[in-house]
């Protein structure tokens, strides 16, 4: 080995390379390791809620079933404590979140898949919106749970603690128990 400064000296790091790459190597399989344990831990804590969240805010067109009953698509504009609010082309519906069947997101619509992990942001109920509008005097239709014979359409006349009327154009009265309430159509139908 030259003891001449000038002279560029031959150093051997292979062990240095090794331990760097290793040390490279772990890194990686430390990151791969975090990111798959907060995906589980987002999976773990998913919910219909969380998922509806998720597809709102990302504008994601969907379509949703009730109770085998009914079929409407749109996007979800606003999510409750146990409802959701579907813009549809005939306007707004608001769906209990315990009468849906199954949600399915539009493919072509948004960015990635929703894991559902979100909370909701509002403690709103249906309840509540429905005194709101029966305030407003809306014209509604209420979809049943179990409606073989179409759905109730009239003006909001009762919102109690657990049953909705609506009054019809001819002045008849349609009592509905709350429980049986999939959804209400802020819309008229074609």
């Amino acid at each position: 080995m030259s003891t001449d400064p000038e002279q560029p000296r031959d150093i051997h790091l292979g062990g240095v390379d090794r331990w760097a790459t290793n040390v490279r190597g772990d890194e990686v399989a430390d990151r791969r390791r975090r990111r798959w344990s907060l995906n589980a831990q987002a999976d773990e804590n998913a919910s219909l809620s969380g998922a509806l969240v998720d597809l709102g805010e990302r504008g994601v067109r969907c379509s949703v079933s009730l109770c085998g009953e009914h079929r409407w698509a749109g996007v979800i504009a606003q999510v409750g404590a146990d409802f959701f609010r579907l813009d549809t082309e005939h306007g707004p519906l608001l769906v209990r979140v315990d009468a849906v069947d199954h949600i399915r997101a539009d493919p072509t619509s948004g960015s990635g898949r929703q894991r559902g992990e979100r909370e909701v942001s509002t403690s709103l109920h249906f309840g509540e919106v429905l005194e709101s509008l029966l305030q407003e005097r809306a014209e509604v239709r209420i979809f049943t749970r179990h409606s073989g014979g179409g759905p109730s359409h009239g003006r909001l006349s009762l919102s109690g603690a657990d049953l909705v009327a609506v009054d019809s154009a001819e002045g008849a009265r349609t009592y509905v128990p709350l429980a049986a309430v999939a959804a209400v159509g802020l819309y008229e139908m074609p």
